[in-house]
């Protein structure tokens, strides 16, 4: 992503999800290679998303990504600890996430769901899935819980969102 455009996701994140107020965790205090914003409340009341933030300086065979999590705010504490355990799986790999594929969250993590399906942002918020500032452009995918009888989840126990 080029210097001169170095800002263009920020902007891109805010138009879907509302002004970032500065909450969320960067790089240096978890010593990872990317940040991690969090937006209260957005898209809906009750609802939190993280996103991560830098994940898409990384070409990954020809891609740029970062990816969302959108979930109640009970997960808030273990929702960064996913995001960065996905991310650094990606970075580990040195691979794109592929919409429709699933990935298992880490079992010390002790949640009640414990696997991830790749969707694109778009499904979350008209306009989210891409970042067309960029070249590549970067894809927006949202890492979505699923329950135990595979709907959708947004929170610890529940089964549908």
């Amino acid at each position: 992503m080029g210097t001169e455009k170095h800002n263009a996701l920020l902007p891109h994140l805010e138009r879907a999800l509302g002004s970032f107020g500065g909450e969320g965790s960067a790089e240096p205090e978890w010593n990872i290679p990317f940040s991690a914003f969090r937006w209260p409340n957005s898209p809906e009341t009750g609802i939190n998303t993280l996103v991560s933030f830098g994940l898409g300086r990384h070409l990954l065979q020809g891609r740029r990504q970062e990816i969302l999590l959108a979930l109640r705010p009970t997960w808030d504490e273990v929702a960064t600890h996913i995001i960065v355990s996905v991310g650094m799986y990606v970075l580990d790999r040195h691979l794109p996430l592929n919409v429709g594929e699933s990935v298992g969250i880490p079992p010390q993590l002790e949640t009640a769901t414990r696997t991830l399906i790749v969707a694109s942002a778009e499904e979350l918020a008209e306009g989210l899935g891409v970042c067309i500032e960029y070249e590549p452009p970067v894809e927006i995918l949202w890492l979505m819980p699923t329950g135990a009888n595979g709907r959708f989840a947004l929170g610890p126990g529940s089964e549908s969102s």
